[in-house]
């Protein structure tokens, strides 16, 4: 069982496998008393003040106490996280540089949103925009919340339709939504019909997370499910609010 386990985490992407092991450890943290959530809120009076930089990127790590719902976001975050990062962007840096510059790049539109709306923490918005930007690449995916069954371009409005029915708050899912339709527009719908390609990864990216090299120099397809290409069914994952689990296999 240990080994199984071991042997799913190492399996992941290397981002997302950082940015799981960060929120989970966040978290933990928390409940041992070993961290208090009050040093991780983003306050811009503190960043600019008194150069508590951190801040900036610990918004996006704490999802809240342990609960059901919190498992639930680290199910959608592992999910679909994860195939994004192995399916190839057309930003020209590599997989995981792309997907690293994608979350840097929704990091900074939800510091826009958070100045003007004051909003402490990030991190459900940032992994809603990992969800819209799977579901704008794999439209057709087979996807199904509570026995509803319908394409993948549909899962970020479902989910939104449904907190909304429950009587949830669906602002920081649309703040995501926000985050990657502009990075979604930006990468691939832009250039397709105005020839314009203003999103390519920063080579600070590239030089942090180089593709992987095999023996002749060539760079590998990274993982099957990214070779799959564009509406891989993936398997497993949910949402905080029960999206239920997206079908098939790879």
């Amino acid at each position: 069982m240990a080994g199984s386990i071991e042997t799913w985490y190492y399996g992941l992407p290397y981002v997302t496998r950082f940015y799981l092991s960060v929120c989970f450890g966040s978290t933990l943290l928390n409940t041992l008393g070993l961290l208090n959530p009050q040093s991780l809120y983003l306050d811009f009076d503190l960043v600019w003040q008194r150069f508590q930089l951190w801040r900036l990127m610990t918004c996006f790590i704490y999802l809240g106490s342990f609960s059901f719902p919190f498992l639930m976001q680290l199910m959608i975050l592992t999910n679909y996280s994860s195939r994004l990062e192995e399916d190839p962007f057309p930003g020209g840096g590599g997989p995981t540089a792309d997907y690293a510059f994608m979350l840097f790049f929704g990091a900074a539109v939800l510091w826009v949103v958070a100045f003007f709306m004051d909003l402490p923490f990030l991190g459900t918005s940032l992994i809603f925009m990992i969800v819209y930007v799977w579901s704008r690449r794999n439209p057709t995916a087979p996807v199904a919340i509570w026995g509803f069954r319908f394409e993948g371009l549909y899962l970020p409005w479902a989910l939104i339709a449904f907190t909304v029915l429950i009587g949830g708050n669906p602002m920081m899912d649309v703040f995501g939504v926000i985050a990657g339709h502009l990075y979604y527009f930006l990468l691939e719908v832009l250039p397709a019909i105005k020839g314009w390609n203003l999103l390519q990864t920063p080579a600070v990216f590239i030089n942090l997370f180089p593709s992987p090299q095999v023996a002749g120099g060539a760079v590998p397809i990274i993982g099957t499910r990214g070779a799959a290409g564009r509406g891989a069914i993936p398997q497993g994952g949910g949402y905080a609010w029960g999206t239920g689990r997206p079908l098939g296999t790879d």
